[in-house]
């Protein structure tokens, strides 16, 4: 979540952070510039309205996960490490910015007026398809097995990786480190690993 302009990468940290302890509707744009330390008029100079800040919010996460995720796509690296280091990314920028993962937990447990989730489900619909693609290349390259359900292991991946995220936000167990990351999807990935003998 990086802009050219440091005052609205501050707000937009910190409504983030206020949205995901107080929920939309609470979450004044009064106390969003209190938080700020800036007035209302300022805040309004960046914002039309708490819709817009809300929104903006959503789509500097997306537009930041999905740049990363097409970065990584990129690599000459094998599928495998292709899905470690998307998974390392996640976890290292949650790391950085809890605020940011209790901001989208809230929004996927309901806590948002259901309009904006379902924004935020289409826009990372990108980032699935950025996975389903490294899957596809895996199965192309005979590294994973060609009789699996490419969306049940998606889910599982992604899914899995925010439990994961959010039992060491909510609850500070495990530690989101790349060491981490290697280990979940070895873990998950060992399931669709072409054994010897098999096709």
């Amino acid at each position: 979540m990086k802009s050219e302009n440091v005052t609205k990468d501050k707000i937009l940290l910190v409504a983030a952070q206020l949205f995901g302890e107080m929920g939309y509707e609470n979450a004044s744009m009064r106390i969003i510039a209190e938080r700020c330390q800036i007035t209302k008029p300022a805040l309004y100079y960046y914002f039309t309205d708490k819709k817009n800040l809300f929104e903006e919010i959503i789509q500097s996460c997306v537009d930041y996960s999905q740049k990363a995720a097409l970065e990584i796509v990129k690599k000459p690296i094998s599928p495998v490490e292709k899905l470690i280091a998307l998974i390392a990314n996640r976890f290292i920028s949650i790391k950085e910015h809890p605020e940011i993962a209790r901001f989208f937990t809230n929004i996927l447990s309901g806590n948002f007026p259901r309009d904006f989730s379902q924004k935020m489900f289409k826009e990372i619909q990108v980032y699935y398809d950025v996975v389903k693609s490294i899957v596809k290349e895996g199965k192309e390259q005979g590294i994973f097995r060609s009789d699996f359900d490419e969306d049940s292991f998606i889910f599982s991946l992604l899914g899995g990786a925010n439990i994961f995220i959010g039992r060491y936000c909510k609850l500070g167990i495990g530690d989101l480190t790349i060491a981490k990351a290697k280990l979940f999807v070895d873990t998950l990935v060992e399931g669709i690993l072409i054994k010897k003998g098999q096709k």
